[in-house]
């Protein structure tokens, strides 16, 4: 959210998501973060997306996975 920080907007929230993607274990779902690195990126992810109203993929999501 380098933009914001800049006080740029973002210009098209309707086309803009966030995934945790590549920190989170692959099988079986809720398997624990133990990588604290990986759990504070996860953190900050969620809290940027809240933050400035971008769409988030978070581990819980039915659509996480795969983004194209």
């Amino acid at each position: 959210m380098v933009c914001a920080r800049r006080g740029e907007k973002c210009a098209s929230l309707a086309r803009t998501v966030a995934t945790v993607d590549h920190n989170i274990p692959t099988e079986p779902r809720g398997t624990p973060i133990t990588d604290l690195i990986a759990a504070k990126q996860i953190a900050g992810v969620a809290g940027y997306a809240k933050e400035f109203g971008v769409r988030l993929f978070d581990m819980d999501s039915p659509e996480q996975g795969i983004v194209m």
